[in-house]
């Protein structure tokens, strides 16, 4: 059961792009767009997020030798990654901004 999710998760992401594309195929308008992004990031979200959790919490149930990776190097990649990460959304966002001056974020271009 835990491979399933781990895996099926992450298997699930290309059907729901598929899906979203062809949905603004169908139809392509600003508005449309604005939802069916909304609701692609997040089902992504959920199909990466929930496999994710699943192997970090039985990472150590599975079979098979562990890679040799002292702990310390595993912490600093993953805290470089996830500052990489973190500053990609806020460039993002500040990116937002600076095109939008009136602030507003939600779905104005209808």
């Amino acid at each position: 059961m835990k491979v399933t999710i781990v895996i099926g998760g992450v298997l699930l992401v290309f059907p729901s792009v598929w899906l979203g594309r062809k949905t603004l195929d169908q139809r392509a308008t600003a508005s449309r767009a604005v939802w069916t992004t909304t609701f692609v990031h997040f089902g992504l979200g959920f199909f990466l997020a929930v496999p994710m959790v699943r192997a970090v919490s039985t990472y150590r149930d599975w079979p098979g030798p562990a890679l040799p990776i002292p702990p310390g190097i595993g912490l600093t990649v993953v805290i470089i990654t996830g500052a990489a990460c973190s500053l990609t959304v806020v460039n993002l966002a500040f990116e937002r901004i600076r095109r939008e001056p009136s602030g507003r974020f939600c779905c104005s271009h209808a």
